[in-house]
């Protein structure tokens, strides 16, 4: 009996020293690989938005991972076949148009947003979605593109860790918060708008242009 309480109490620190290594490894596991999803939006003319989003446990669909980023999103349903994207922040195309064609025309080149995936599991290469963003799974270390007519997705796909270093963060920063930022300056935002200065000097031009028109004309009658 005595000679064999030895190899008990090695057997017990045996199990212990394992379930402490599986500890530790499954906890680097999870700081490793955090539930964590990539978002990028390319408007047209260069400039792009870069996201990490957090999506929990559970996958979640493209519509849902998108609108998860704040971005200003305008979306339109279409009963069974899904939910369309209109409009991401200023580019795009209103209700009508898009519940239409989803902003398209009849023109060889028409726009519309092209929504792509880099599953984790593939990683190299965009694939098209045949079934619509919201009828797909998104799940921890898949990246979503969203591609604005006339744009060419950048290859190979991109990785959390690609979009993170866009970011200048660490994609476990995103855990509890997205990180969303813009790169360039959006299409007909408000840097390219006319300043209320503006409007205000044209209103006036206007209205001394009318008021001569009506001089004129008066004048023209008296006569």
């Amino acid at each position: 009996m005595t000679s064999s309480r030895p190899s008990v109490v090695r057997r017990v620190l045996a199990c212990l020293i394992a379930c402490l290594v599986l500890c530790q490894v499954g906890e680097t596991a999870s700081q490793s690989a955090p539930d964590v999803a990539g978002l990028v939006v390319d408007y047209g003319n260069g400039t792009r938005t870069y996201a990490l989003i957090p999506i929990g446990e559970e996958p979640i669909d493209g519509v849902a991972l998108l609108k998860a980023s704040g971005l200003d999103t305008l979306t339109v349903g279409f009963g069974g076949m899904g939910v369309g994207v209109c409009a991401i922040e200023t580019v795009g195309c209103d209700v009508s148009a898009c519940q239409g064609r989803l902003c398209q025309t009849s023109a060889a080149d028409s726009p519309f947003w092209n929504y792509l995936q880099a599953p984790e599991a593939v990683g190299s290469t965009w694939q098209f979605s045949n079934l619509g963003a919201s009828a797909t799974s998104v799940k921890a270390g898949d990246v979503n593109g969203w591609f604005w007519t006339g744009t060419r997705p950048p290859e190979p796909a991109m990785s959390l860790q690609d979009i993170a270093n866009q970011l200048d963060v660490q994609v476990s920063e995103a855990d509890s918060a997205a990180i969303v930022r813009t790169f360039g300056t959006l299409p007909n935002d408000e840097a390219s708008k006319p300043s209320s200065t503006a409007f205000i000097a044209s209103g006036l031009l206007l209205t001394g242009l009318a008021a001569a028109s009506m001089f004129a004309v008066r004048r023209a009658k008296a006569s």
